[in-house]
């Protein structure tokens, strides 16, 4: 069996709360869809993403 683990390590010192982050994440559509953009230093995952369309 083979294991395979992601190892992210946070400096200390990093600006704002690691726990708001996801606050300043900016969403913007474009011809192609809709792009995420992090502005933050923090790596944010997201599990689940729902788009409602206004028709």
């Amino acid at each position: 069996m083979r294991s395979v683990f992601k190892l992210f390590w946070r400096p200390e010192g990093l600006p704002g709360d690691p726990l708001e982050a996801y606050q300043q994440l900016r969403w913007t559509r474009n011809s192609q869809g809709v792009q995420l953009t992090n502005p933050t230093p923090y790596y944010i995952n997201l599990i689940q993403v729902s788009v409602m369309v206004k028709r």
